[in-house]
């Protein structure tokens, strides 16, 4: 009887030891990603056939909009909004048209490149940008004009 009883001994003093050795093998697991954050800037431009006056608040985006848009002569902005957006976090932005918004989600961020999915009126699509990148995205007809988002994104360090 005392050698059964000294095998469960043994058995239980084992399994208890195992998994602390075991651990100490162990790599302590990864740390989770860093999240990373981009501050969304959106300016609500309404681009028309019509010559006008220059808009002081489009002064950094005149002569990229004049270039990307040349069937369109005056340029003003109807807005302007900002979001800060974590990893997985989706922004939403009002849009003059009724019931309708644009949403921002950032994917992720690597190498100073942002991946953002834009939804809105029409459709959606995923696009890529820079730290203190500005890209554009047009076409909505809104009061005898078109509508030009110009959307920037700045890293948050």
């Amino acid at each position: 009887m005392k050698r059964p009883l000294a095998l469960l001994l043994t058995a239980s003093f084992l399994a208890l030891a195992a998994p602390a050795a075991f651990a100490a093998d162990a790599k302590p697991p990864a740390a989770a990603p860093a999240r990373s954050a981009v501050a969304v800037e959106v300016k609500i431009i309404l681009a028309s056939a019509a010559a006008a006056p220059a808009d002081q608040a489009l002064a950094a985006n005149a002569g990229q909009l004049a270039k990307q848009f040349p069937q369109f002569k005056g340029f003003r902005q109807l807005s302007a909004s900002r979001q800060t957006l974590q990893t997985g976090q989706q922004g939403t932005f009002a849009l003059p048209i009724p019931d309708s918004s644009l949403g921002l989600t950032l994917i992720g961020a690597e190498g100073g490149k942002f991946k953002l999915r834009m939804a809105m009126p029409g459709g959606s699509a995923d696009t890529t940008s820079t730290d203190q990148g500005v890209f554009y995205v047009g076409g909505m007809p809104f009061n005898g004009g078109t509508l030009i988002l110009a959307i920037k994104t700045v890293a948050v360090r």
